[in-house]
């Protein structure tokens, strides 16, 4: 016979039995005596002031460092427009991979700074999972979207769990990609710092055709931009005395993705094979400004943190980078990913829109996701300041 509601009864047991399990774990880990190599791993970790953390999407390792690693296979071929935006969406690929050559800054950080070999994609986002990391753990914390877009993604895709009262309530700000590069001239940035790349107009950064479900919508010259934008921004840091790890990463599907470090203390050139993934920015997070023992004990968080661990090398040392052209395209048309966006957020279409006005609507009906609005310096949580 049933029995009732007995198999809620040990569920229930079972859940409570575990969480008071992970308490004891989590208690034992904190007051236990710590193994050298954490140890180590804390003081480094204690030197770092900022996490920065830029994430692309769509792109595998292959295709981005496996003409640099001298992996088998043919580079993209083609005018230099069919180069960057490839491959294209249901036509015949032209070449498996970027040259060096065709990603100038990549390559630079590759050859100057430390890459992981080992960075896994399961589809999940590193950026969603770190801000949500930052709001526990009530670390300050900015986000960066592209000046015209204007609008985060990684805030739109979760309403749910960034509803307007609680995104007001975080110890967050918005920003553009200008204003991260003038406050790290003068170190006036939060701890932590995620970057979006552009991903609702066209060019989209770096994200393949088959990720956007459109022919040619991605530029990997904007992602290139981008980048040495980011970096020249961390290098701005360093000149002001704060010290950086910038991670740089992407999302994906079931494949590994190309990961950089770069830090003042990365070895040229230097390569980490420990096994890393999406959840790797969060728990170096909660290690550093959480004091998390069981997130420091990560094997992950510790191969990274050895990584940026070697002689502190001068400012003089951290290559200058140089921005990559990419040329405007007229927009006239709605891409289907904005469309997408819209439709989230409960906005009907309208027909013969530009992107331009599209954006405007969508910032207007997502404001607490919006740069341009009213929600994008996010106050203080604990002394309802305006950061």
């Amino acid at each position: 016979m049933p029995d009732g509601d007995g198999g809620a009864r040990r569920a229930f047991l079972r859940r409570s039995f575990g969480e008071a399990a992970a308490v004891a774990l989590d208690a034992v880990a904190r007051v236990g005596p710590q193994p050298p190599r954490e140890k180590a791993a804390a003081a480094s970790l204690a030197a770092i002031d900022h996490l920065v953390v830029l994430s692309f999407a769509g792109r595998d390792r292959v295709q981005v460092f496996g003409g640099l690693d001298g992996d088998p296979g043919a580079e993209f071929s083609g005018g230099t427009d069919e180069v960057m935006t490839a491959p294209a969406l249901g036509a015949e690929a032209l070449g498996e991979r970027f040259a060096p050559e065709m990603l100038p800054v990549h390559t630079l950080l590759a050859h100057s700074f430390a890459r992981a070999d080992r960075w896994s994609s399961d589809g999940r986002d590193p950026l969603a999972i770190l801000l949500r990391a930052a709001r526990d753990t009530s670390t300050p914390w900015a986000l960066v979207v592209d000046g015209r877009q204007g609008v985060s993604t990684t805030l739109l895709v979760d309403p749910g769990g960034w509803p307007p009262g609680v995104v007001a309530d975080a110890a967050g700000s918005l920003l553009t990609v200008a204003d991260l590069q003038r406050r790290a001239a003068t170190g006036g940035l939060p701890p932590v710092v995620l970057i979006e790349p552009r991903s609702l107009i066209d060019p989209a950064d770096f994200a393949s055709a088959r990720e956007l479900g459109e022919p040619r919508s991605a530029d990997a010259r904007r992602a290139e931009q981008l980048l040495h934008e980011v970096y020249d921004a961390a290098r701005s840091l360093e000149r002001a005395g704060r010290r950086v790890l910038l991670l740089v990463t992407a999302r994906g599907e079931g494949a590994e993705v190309p990961a950089l470090l770069v830090a003042s203390g990365a070895g040229a050139g230097a390569r980490i094979d420990a096994r890393l993934d999406a959840a790797t920015p969060a728990l170096l997070l909660r290690a550093r400004w959480d004091a998390d023992r069981r997130a420091l004990a990560d094997e992950g968080v510790l191969a990274l943190v050895e990584a940026a661990s070697g002689p502190q090398r001068p400012l003089s040392r951290w290559p200058r980078t140089a921005p990559a052209f990419a040329p405007t395209r007229p927009e006239a048309a709605v891409p289907p990913r904005l469309t997408a966006a819209l439709r989230r957020s409960g906005l009907a279409d309208s027909p013969g829109e530009t992107a331009d006005h599209a954006l405007v609507r969508l910032r207007a009906g997502a404001p607490w996701a919006s740069i341009h609005s009213d929600e994008a310096a996010i106050r203080d949580a604990r002394g309802g300041r305006e950061r």
